[in-house]
């Protein structure tokens, strides 16, 4: 089901454009985006399976990338220095680059960016203009991030656990994702409510667990993924009104 809507949008995204497919990376809705940094930079997209689908390489990015977020089709990078940015998904040239206290990981709640800082485990919420909005306290030894409007869940270095948290940043719940100093990123699926991670610091897979932390499926991603995130299928709802809309751009091409 999730394949046949990403097709659907896919092939929505084709006739919205006036036939002429895009060059550059085209943000798949049901689908895994790392951002690989074992050698220069680039945006990774796989299926579910593990299957790559396609890359990016990443350009102007300060120092070492550490997170990945999508919002609205938007990518955003985050690397050591506390820099976020947004991706041309044509070029991959990063623009709109602004500092933030994050230098470990980076995800969003639909809204806002949410960037992680390791050491003090602070979590700033940023509009995608760069503008801070709130921060909350949170445990330490945090290495990927992502949420919702009420949760976030943070994938922990320190101890390989991955804490689910309410926004006031009290945990309520956790379960064991690997051994201690292997997490490096972490995305959230809210359609499925699965938690996808890597293991940059470990094995190099990328595994998805359920929320009670049952693991459901891994696969190698064969290189060093410091972030990531998942590209969420639109509710129902908003798909019929992308249908509406690429029904409107067909008849006006015909006019």
């Amino acid at each position: 089901m999730r394949g046949n809507i990403g097709r659907s949008l896919a092939a929505f995204s084709f006739v919205a454009i006036g036939g002429v497919q895009a060059i550059g990376f085209s943000v798949t809705p049901g689908t895994l985006v790392g951002l690989e940094v074992s050698g220069a930079p680039k945006l990774i997209e796989w299926d579910f399976a593990g299957n790559v689908q396609e890359s990016l390489a990443i350009s102007g990015l300060p120092s070492t990338g550490v997170g990945v977020a999508i919002i609205g089709g938007r990518v955003f990078i985050s690397d050591v220095g506390g820099n976020v940015g947004e991706v041309n998904l044509t070029t991959g040239a990063m623009f709109n680059i602004f500092s933030s206290h994050s230098n470990e990981g980076l995800g969003d709640d639909g809204t806002n960016l949410l960037a992680l800082y390791w050491s003090s485990g602070n979590v700033d919420r940023h509009t995608t203009g760069g503008s801070f909005v709130s921060g909350t306290g949170i445990l330490s030894g945090g290495t990927g991030i992502d949420g919702t409007a009420s949760r976030m869940w943070v994938a922990n270095y320190s101890d390989g656990n991955v804490y689910e948290l309410d926004n006031g940043g009290s945990v309520q719940s956790s379960f064991s994702a690997g051994s201690a100093f292997a997490l490096s990123g972490l995305g959230f699926d809210s359609g499925a409510s699965t938690v996808w991670v890597s293991m940059g610091f470990g094995d190099k897979t990328i595994r998805s667990y359920t929320t009670g932390g049952t693991l459901t499926s891994s696969f190698f991603a064969g290189g060093w993924v410091n972030g990531l995130d998942v590209v969420p299928v639109p509710e129902p709802g908003t798909l019929a009104v992308l249908g509406l809309g690429a029904m409107a751009v067909l008849r006006r091409r015909r006019k």
